[in-house]
C-alpha cells in the first residue's frame, strides 16, 4: 500500500546537490561556544548598523520643590504572577468555547494507547555512571531485555542510531471490515517506522513532522490482529546533539528542541531535550467510506470578507455524479451560523499539489460584513469550516477546521522594508524560542497546562512563541489559536543540509505546511537554524537555490505565507530580511559586543531592510527549592562545611562546562550564593539586551531563548523553570516588554560624590496607537528622599521608539556607598502613569575617588563596560 503522507511534489523540482558539511577532526568543544566564535561572512549587499548619534536634548529639572512620583506596582512575584494568570484564565475562557454544531459521526475510531516495546540496538551504550557512549557500530542490546509496556505517545532514547520494535494485539470486529476503508493512523513517529500486520508490511514512513496512515483492511481478519512497528533513530545531519567526542552526523532531519524524556544526566532526556525517538504522538484504527475528506484548508481572505476552502478528496470522487460536497460556515466560539448546508459554488480543481490519487477542489466562502468577526491577539474569534460527503442523499465522510479571518505579511515596499503587518496594523513581534515544554504538554496530555503555558507567554507582553528548529503537535496551534498567539514554525534543520536528504527535506517541508496552514496563528516559518558553523560557506549558493524553490513551493500550499529563510544567519543567506543570534549577555562579544549592542550597534544587514535577533540570553540557576525537588541528590549535595557549586550538573555553563558563568559573576561559595549570582546576571543581561533592542527602531523580531524549560535542568537559559517557577529574568522580560514604555540607556553603571553623569530617555512603542499630550517625569532619590523631580513633553511615535533627551544629573556626596535611583515615567494627559522605569547608580563617596572599589557597577557594568 502506498503511504498517504509521501506526497510528490510534482510541481517542483528540489534541488539535490547540498553537500554535507563535517566537522574538523580533534577535540570536540561546547558547540554553541563555537557557534558564538563565528564572524558573519563576508557578503555583497549588508549595510553596516552602527550605533546612532543622538541628539543634543537635555531635559529639564524642575525649580521647585522636590515631587515625586509614586512607581506602578509591577508583577514581580510568583504570588502576583499567579493572580495574573488565573484572572488571564478567565478573560480568555470565552475564546476556547466550542459552540459550533457537532459534525455528523460517519467515522468509527478506536484508540491504540499501549504497546509493548523494546530496545532492539544500538550504537550508544551507558557508562557505570549512566553517560552515555557511542560503540563502533550498531550492535544488539544486551541480554536481559525483556518487553516493557508503554502507554502512547512514547518517546524515549538512545541518541543516535538505534532500532526498536513495538508489539500489540488489535481486536477488529465484522462490522469494522465490513466498512470500505480500515484505516491505522499515527498523527506522527520519530523517526522512522516500518507497519506491519499479521506478518505482513503495510507500510513505511519517515519524518517527525505530518501524520501518515495506511489501509490495513487487505491484511486485517475479524477478531485478534497482530500489529508490529518497527522504529528506527539516526543522528541528524547537523551531528548528535549532545556532542560527545566522537560526534555522529547520520540523515535525520532533526534538531535540538524536541521534547526529550525524562532521565537525568550527560546524554539523557533532560539536557536540551535531545533527539529519542518512538511513536510520539497518537495512534488509533478508523473506518470510513471510500468516499472521504483526505485534507481541508480554510485560507482567510480578509480584505473581501470571504474564505478560500481546499478540499482535498479521492480524484474519482469528482467523477462520480451521485457524490457531492455540502458545506456549512458557524462561528467557533461565538454563536453564528453564517452558511448551512450550502453546495460548493464555482468547485474548480486546484494546482496546488496534493497526496497521490487525491485531487484538491476550491471554493469561496463570503462572510456578511456584519458577521465578520476579525481575530487577533486580544481577541481570538475564531470560525469553523464543516465539509460533508454525500453519496445518494446520505452523508458518508464530514470533516471540520478552525480558522480564523485575519492577514498577516511582511512589506517589501515599506520603509525600511521588511515591516510586518497583523490585520493591515504594523507589529513587532516580540517572544521567546520554545524547546520541549509545550511538545510535553501535548504528549502528557495536560491541556490545562498547555493553556497556562500560553498565558504565561502572554502575560509576559509576549504576541509569538518560536516553536524552535521544529514544530509541535496539531494541539498546539489549536490552542495558539484559541488563545491568540502568533508562532514561528522552524523546520528541523540545524547547520546544514545533506545533499542526499534534499528532497526528503523538501517532502517533509509540503507535511509542515499542511500542518500549519489553516491556523491564524501560523505567522512566519523558517528553513534553517544557524547554518553552517566552520566550512560550511563553501554549500551557501546550494542552499541559496533550495530556499528559492522552497519558496516556490510554500507559495503552492499557503499563498502569502511570511518566510524567514534562516534563524541565526551566520552565513547571511538571506537576500531580504536578516536574523542573527546574539548571545554577548553570555558568550562573549557573541556577534558584536554587549557594549556595541547597547548603545545601539547591530551586525550588518541587508541595505534598507528590518532585521531581527532569533536568539539571545544568559544562564541562570534554577532555585534551590526547584533543585532539591527535582534533582538528583548528587547533584545538590552540599559539602559539611556548607560550601556548593554548579559542577555535579551535566552540561551547565555556570560552572563545569565552559566556566562561562565564572567569568562573568566570579565563583561563589554557597548554593544561595551561586543562585542569587547566577540569575541576578540572566535579570540584567535579559533586561538590558531586550530594553536595547527595544530602541532600535529598526529591531522588529526578537526571541528570548527560553521562556520555561522542559524538564530540570533542561535548558538553564530558561527564565522559568519546569514547575513553572518564574526567575528573576521573566519579570525583567515582562517589563521590557511592555508595549508603549519608557526605556533609559545608561551612559555609566557607577559614579563618585559630585560627578556628572547622563541617562538616555528614550519611549518605545511597539503599538499603532499614540496617547495625546503625553508627559515625562523623572526623578532621582536617594536613601528614600526624591532630591530632584524634572518633566517635558512626552514625544511619541507610532510602532517605533523615539528619544526623548538626556537626563543630565550631578550626583550628590554620600558618606558611603549606596544606590542613587534615577526613575522615568511616562503619564497620559489626565495624569495617569503609564508605564515607568528605573535604574540604581551605585554611588560612592567623593573621597573614594582613585581607590580600588569592589565591583563598582555589579553586573551592570560588567555588561555594558562603563
Amino acid at each position: 500500500m502506498k503511504n498517504n503522507a509521501l506526497m510528490k511534489m510534482t510541481t517542483l523540482a528540489l534541488a539535490s546537490t547540498l553537500l554535507m558539511t563535517l566537522p574538523l577532526p580533534g577535540k570536540e568543544k561546547d558547540l554553541f561556544e563555537e557557534i558564538a566564535k563565528q564572524k558573519n561572512a563576508v557578503v555583497p549587499g549588508l549595510a553596516p548598523n552602527p550605533a546612532p548619534k543622538l541628539p543634543d536634548i537635555t531635559l529639564p529639572w524642575s525649580a521647585r520643590p522636590a515631587i515625586g512620583f509614586k512607581p506602578e506596582n509591577k508583577i514581580d512575584t510568583q504570588e502576583e504572577l499567579d493572580a495574573e494568570l488565573q484572572r488571564m484564565r478567565e478573560k480568555f475562557a470565552p475564546f476556547m468555547a466550542e459552540l459550533a454544531p457537532a459534525l455528523p459521526v460517519v467515522r468509527q475510531r478506536t484508540e491504540i494507547q499501549q504497546f509493548q516495546w523494546k530496545l532492539i540496538n544500538s550504537e550508544m551504550r551507558e557508562d557505570e555512571k549512566g553517560n552515555l557512549y557511542t560503540i563502533p557500530k550498531v550492535e544488539p542490546i544486551p541480554e536481559p531485555n525483556p518487553w516493557k509496556t508503554v502507554t502512547i505517545p512514547h518517546y524515549s532514547g538512545p541518541i543516535n542510531k538505534a532500532e526498536a520494535h513495538y508489539r500489540t494485539e488489535i481486536t477488529l470486529t465484522e462490522d469494522q471490515l465490513k466498512a470500505e476503508k480500515c484505516f491505522l493512523h499515527f498523527n506522527g513517529a520519530d523517526y522512522i517506522v516500518e507497519i506491519f500486520l499479521n506478518g505482513k508490511k503495510v507500510g513505511s514512513h519517515e519524518g517527525l513532522i505530518g501524520s501518515f496512515e495506511f489501509d490495513i483492511k487487505p491484511y486485517a481478519k475479524p477478531g485478534k490482529n497482530e500489529l508490529f512497528i518497527k522504529a528506527f533513530n539516526d543522528s541528524p545531519m547537523m551531528g548528535d546533539n549532545l556532542f560527545l567526542t566522537n560526534r555522529k552526523f547520520g540523515k535525520k532531519l532533526a534538531a535540538c528542541g524536541g521534547m526529550g524524556w525524562d532521565e537525568p544526566g550527560l546524554g539523557m532526556g533532560w539536557h536540551m531535550c535531545p533527539i529519542g525517538f518512538g511513536l510520539n504522538q497518537r495512534c488509533y484504527i478508523e473506518t470510513r467510506n471510500a468516499a472521504y475528506i483526505n485534507d481541508l484548508f480554510a485560507r482567510p481572505m480578509l480584505e473581501k470578507s470571504m474564505a478560500e476552502i481546499s478540499v482535498e478528496v479521492p480524484a474519482a470522487l469528482m467523477e462520480d455524479k451521485n457524490t457531492t460536497l455540502r458545506y456549512s460556515l458557524y462561528g467557533q466560539n461565538f454563536k453564528e451560523a453564517i452558511t448551512v448546508d450550502q453546495s460548493p459554488y464555482r468547485v474548480v480543481k486546484s494546482s496546488a499539489p496534493g497526496a497521490p490519487g487525491f485531487t484538491q477542489v476550491k471554493f469561496l466562502v463570503k462572510i456578511p460584513r456584519d458577521k465578520l468577526r476579525v481575530w487577533s491577539l486580544d481577541e481570538p474569534w475564531l470560525y469553523q469550516v464543516q465539509v460533508k460527503v454525500l453519496r445518494a442523499g446520505s452523508v458518508v465522510d464530514a470533516a471540520k477546521r478552525q480558522f480564523g479571518m485575519r492577514s498577516f505579511v511582511q512589506s517589501a515596499t515599506s520603509k525600511p522594508k521588511g515591516r510586518f503587518y497583523l490585520n493591515n496594523k504594523e507589529i513587532k513581534l516580540r517572544g521567546a524560542n520554545m524547546m520541549g515544554n509545550i511538545m510535553q504538554c501535548v504528549k502528557r496530555g495536560d491541556f490545562d497546562q498547555l493553556r497556562d503555558d500560553i498565558l504565561l507567554a502572554k502575560i509576559a507582553n509576549m504576541n509569538f512563541w518560536r516553536m524552535t528548529q521544529q514544530p509541535c503537535q496539531e494541539e498546539a496551534y489549536e490552542y495558539f489559536d484559541k488563545l491568540g498567539l502568533l508562532a514561528q514554525t522552524d523546520m528541523p534543520l540545524f547547520v546544514n543540509i545533506r545533499y542526499d536528504q534534499a528532497k526528503e527535506s523538501g517532502r517533509q517541508l509540503v507535511e509542515m505546511m499542511r500542518l500549519i496552514r489553516s491556523h491564524p496563528c501560523n505567522a512566519v516559518i523558517s528553513y534553517m537554524n544557524e547554518p553552517g558553523y566552520r566550512d560550511a560557506s563553501q554549500n551557501a549558493g546550494q542552499m541559496i537555490e533550495t530556499f528559492h524553490q522552497w519558496d516556490h513551493a510554500v507559495g503552492i500550499l499557503n499563498p502569502g505565507q511570511v518566510i524567514k529563510w534562516c534563524d541565526g544567519d551566520y552565513l547571511n543567506l538571506s537576500r531580504k530580511y536578516s536574523d542573527h543570534h546574539c548571545y554577548a549577555g553570555w558568550y562573549f562579544n557573541h556577534g558584536t559586543s554587549f557594549k556595541n549592542l547597547y548603545r545601539g550597534g547591530w551586525m550588518g544587514t541587508r541595505a534598507g531592510w528590518m532585521h531581527g535577533c532569533g536568539e539571545y540570553g544568559a544562564e541562570g540557576l534554577e532555585s534551590i527549592a526547584t533543585m532539591k525537588k527535582n534533582y538528583p541528590a548528587e547533584w545538590v549535595k552540599e559539602r559539611p562545611d556548607g560550601t556548593w557549586d554548579p559542577r555535579p550538573i551535566p552540561r551547565n555553563q555556570n560552572w563545569g562546562h565552559s566556566d562561562l558563568g565564572v567569568r562573568w559573576y566570579g565563583r561563589q561559595k554557597t548554593m544561595k550564593e551561586w543562585v542569587d549570582a547566577s540569575q541576578n546576571h540572566q535579570k540584567q543581561a535579559v533586561r538590558l539586551q531586550t530594553e536595547a533592542f527595544r530602541r532600535d527602531y529598526k529591531m522588529n523580531s526578537t526571541a528570548l531563548h527560553l521562556l520555561i524549560d522542559a524538564w530540570p535542568a533542561c535548558w538553564m537559559k530558561s527564565v522559568m523553570d519546569c514547575d513553572r517557577q518564574a526567575k528573576p529574568a521573566y519579570f525583567a522580560f515582562r517589563d521590557a516588554l511592555t508595549p508603549l514604555s519608557v526605556n533609559l540607556q545608561l551612559e555609566q553603571s557607577y559614579a563618585h560624590g559630585g560627578d556628572t553623569i547622563r541617562l538616555c530617555a528614550w519611549v518605545c512603542n511597539d503599538t499603532t496607537e499614540v496617547p495625546a499630550q503625553a508627559t515625562l517625569r523623572f526623578q532621582t532619590v536617594l536613601d528614600g528622599k526624591v532630591l530632584q523631580t524634572g518633566s517635558a513633553p512626552a514625544k511619541v511615535e507610532a510602532s517605533t521608539p523615539t528619544f526623548q533627551g538626556r537626563i543630565v544629573i550631578t550626583t550628590p556626596d554620600v558618606s558611603h556607598r549606596q544606590p542613587l535611583t534615577v526613575r522615568l515615567g511616562l503619564f497620559d494627559r489626565n495624569g495617569k502613569l503609564l508605564h515607568d522605569t528605573a535604574f540604581d547608580i551605585d554611588l560612592f563617596p567623593a573621597a573614594d575617588k582613585g581607590k580600588k572599589l569592589d565591583n563598582p557597577g555589579g553586573q551592570i557594568r560588567k555588561l555594558i563596560g562603563s
